[in-house]
């Protein structure tokens, strides 16, 4: 009960028993009760067999953000906080809930040029930080991208030009950080050249199987992107430093060639025929090869192309393939659901081993030979490494050895020697403007990170682009105002809260079509991707988790003025005032029309909005705290915030200065201390009056906080001290 949703649901429980009442045919509580044998029976059977009775049904743990709560503005959607490209998916759940594809596709496309591409590739971070996790299951988020991706109309989104400008960037790679660069830099009128080593754009996913990300997918977000102001130069590749492309035709460089060489074992045998590199073997498949008289495929990886090799070799030979991995099965990087699907297939992983010999015959292979490992100490990244035990070997059948082990950049360090790491080749850039110590040369991708996801290249791609147009002169700053929440949202979210709903499964190719490279995980149909739209909790727009879980009803919502007036701060002297500069009331420029107050009277401090609170902090300490007596205002310690709101005016203690506005039919009086403001409800000031001797400075940001408060608490004549 004390979870979110957890009161909201007894109607829920209500139409749970009506059914068992209904299914039995029984018309009273006493009469369901004779059949509470068989009940308990039936759930002690499914508590064994339901996956929400596991331990790992809920591995994502509850949707918290390292962040801090804030006094006002506290709505953030983890899923968009999470997100390395900070997409809201929030915004386009709702273009679906709409029928809205196009403004679905929109909301996408401004934040994730590469919709398609990401919409079947993503380690979707997002839903692991969805508020749904704290409820039953998280919001499929990337299967409903891929279904706005593909079901959009076709004219939906192209980049275009905005006042295309002058200046003119060179992109060395047109794989995905790349081609979102170019997207992005289009966004602020600045036009480019990609230039890209191979016959065809796309970078390493393009050489992904293709039931894993189809062709036309990624040939989709290209034809997206490339287009007038988007010049693509194919077979181009890049020979020199990055830096020599600056100059009189280009005013900066972004440098996203990936990492697209295997890095292979050194391990005897392993040079000569049906040995491969993860990269080249897929890059063959695509080539046409076949593996005719081939039984046995060894992959040596964990990863995620380790699974795509396994997969599309067992494919081809039509034969389980055996995935070796040094570690414990668990600690494989690999993404759960790849895994699985590794397993449905009828693949295998044998792990604690390491590879140390190919043998041959014939010049041939013909087996791997093993050591067993056992963990060790923990390695940089918290995995134990794996310890060979000596006298442990044992060799497994391999007539093709593919080595997923990792990628390097594919340049020659001379071209990078300024700007890259000399120990691991990496580049070298700032990860919140990507720029490098090489004025003018901005880096990002892999090239920087290492073997990375499509959506952090893409987060790269945003941030240089955003650097470079500021850099260049360009107005990059925007303000965001929050939609409106209609009755008819707030009734669907409400139930939302109060249900709790599985997920929906979309169509999957049955096992025994799966002898082909057809994608196998079928796309939301329109029905289902409304089915799953209906469970999101539009927690961009509300939270109300801290009021969700109170026991005690101590947290309230109220709504404010929804207006983002610009609030003047002052500098007062005995002649009069003079306007220093307008700030809005969010410095993040994201006005929130809801917000919480907390009633101390009636809170017990028992810390249950602390723990699902979505930041960091105790909703009960830093909201602000109303009194409902003002004796208890009054014996507030000193250096505790607090509020007052009486019939004609709302009282606050703010960091020991003490604050009031005084409502005067018209006008808003603001007093502190020995100085006092008339103001306008537009915040337009009227005159001032100070005592003291010296000018200062002061922010009316503090008393526009109180009066969209007193504004909005109008309507909670409880809470006034008369």
């Amino acid at each position: 009960i004390l979870k979110p949703g957890g009161y909201g649901r007894f109607t829920q429980y209500i139409k749970t028993i009506d059914a068992a009442m209904n299914a039995v045919g029984a018309q009273s509580l006493e009469q369901l009760r004779k059949h509470a044998p068989q009940q308990r029976e039936m759930l002690a059977i499914t508590s064994l067999e339901a996956e929400r009775y596991h331990k790992h049904y809920r591995s994502h743990g509850l949707p918290k953000l390292t962040s801090k709560l804030t006094e006002f503005n506290c709505i953030k959607a983890p899923c968009t906080d999470t997100c390395p490209a900070h997409q809201n998916p929030p915004e386009y759940i709702r273009g679906i809930l709409a029928e809205n594809l196009d403004a679905a596709f929109q909301a996408i496309f401004r934040d994730n040029p590469l919709p398609g591409l990401t919409g079947y590739a993503c380690p979707h971070e997002c839903q692991t930080r969805c508020t749904r996790n704290a409820y039953d299951e998280p919001v499929a988020i990337r299967r409903l991208k891929r279904y706005v991706s593909e079901s959009a109309p076709r004219d939906a989104a192209v980049v275009s030009l905005k006042n295309k400008s002058r200046a003119h960037v060179a992109i060395v790679g047109a794989g995905p950080a790349g081609l979102a660069a170019a997207a992005f830099l289009a966004k602020y009128g600045i036009t480019s050249t990609l230039f890209e080593m191979r016959s065809k754009a796309g970078g390493v996913p393009r050489i992904a199987p293709v039931f894993r990300i189809p062709d036309n997918v990624i040939q989709k977000d290209i034809d997206r992107i490339i287009g007038p102001g988007i010049e693509l130069k194919l077979n181009s590749p890049m020979t020199d430093r990055p830096d020599t492309l600056l100059g009189e035709k280009y005013s900066a460089v972004f440098f996203g060639p990936g990492f697209q060489r295997d890095i292979l074992p050194e391990i005897p045998g392993f040079e000569g025929p049906n040995t491969y590199g993860i990269l080249e073997f897929l890059i063959a498949v695509k080539q046409g090869i076949t593996l005719e008289g081939i039984e046995h495929v060894v992959i040596i990886g964990g990863g995620n192309t380790a699974i795509d090799g396994a997969r599309t070799a067992a494919r081809l030979t039509g034969r389980p393939a055996t995935i070796l991995y040094r570690r414990n099965k668990a600690d494989m990087p690999a993404w759960d659901e790849e895994i699985q699907a590794f397993y449905d297939e009828n693949n295998r992983i044998i792990d604690h081993v390491m590879p140390i010999r190919v043998n041959r015959v014939n010049g041939k292979p013909v087996s791997v030979t093993c050591l067993r490992t056992v963990p060790g100490e923990p390695d940089a990244d918290g995995r134990r490494k794996p310890v060979p035990q000596k006298g442990s070997e044992f060799d497994v059948p391999a007539e093709l050895v593919i080595a997923a082990i990792g990628q390097q950049p594919d340049y020659d360090s001379t071209q990078v020697k300024t700007i890259a790491d000399n120990q691991n080749r990496k580049l070298v850039a700032n990860p919140d403007t990507c720029e490098t110590v090489q004025s003018g040369v901005f880096a990002g991708g892999d090239a920087v990170r290492g073997p990375a996801s499509i959506i952090e290249a893409v987060a790269d791609a945003a941030a240089s682009a955003c650097t470079i147009a500021h850099k260049l002169g360009y107005d990059t700053d925007s303000w965001e105002n929050q939609p409106a929440l209609t009755s008819a949202d707030m009734d669907r979210i409400l139930h939302a809260r109060t249900h709790l709903s599985r997920s929906v499964k979309p169509g999957m190719r049955p096992l025994n079509k799966r002898q082909t490279f057809d994608v196998v995980e079928f796309t939301y149909s329109a029905k289902q991707a409304m089915m799953e739209s209906e469970r999101c909790l539009q927690c961009d727009l509300i939270c109300d988790r801290c009021v969700d879980v109170c026991p005690n009803r101590a947290n309230i919502p109220v709504v404010i003025d929804p207006e983002p007036h610009r609030i003047p701060e002052l500098r007062i002297d005995s002649s009069g005032h003079s306007v220093i500069r307008h700030e809005s009331l969010d410095s993040n420029k994201k006005y929130q029309m809801r917000q919480i107050i907390h009633i101390v009277d009636w809170c017990n401090e028992c810390g249950n909005c602390t723990v699902f609170c979505t930041h960091t902090g105790e909703p009960f300490k830093t909201k602000p705290c109303f009194h409902l007596c003002e004796q208890h205002f009054i014996n507030e310690p000193a250096e505790n915030d607090a509020w007052l709101l009486k019939q004609d005016r709302i009282v606050r203690r703010c960091n020991s200065d003490n604050l009031q506005v005084i409502w005067n039919g018209n006008t808003f009086r603001c007093e502190m201390d020995d100085v006092a403001i008339e103001i306008n409800p537009d915040f337009t000031v009227i005159s001032t009056e100070t005592k003291r001797s010296e000018p200062c400075e002061l922010s009316l940001k503090p008393f526009a906080e109180m009066i969209y408060l007193y504004n909005a608490l109008q309507t909670y004549p409880m809470l006034k001290i008369y």
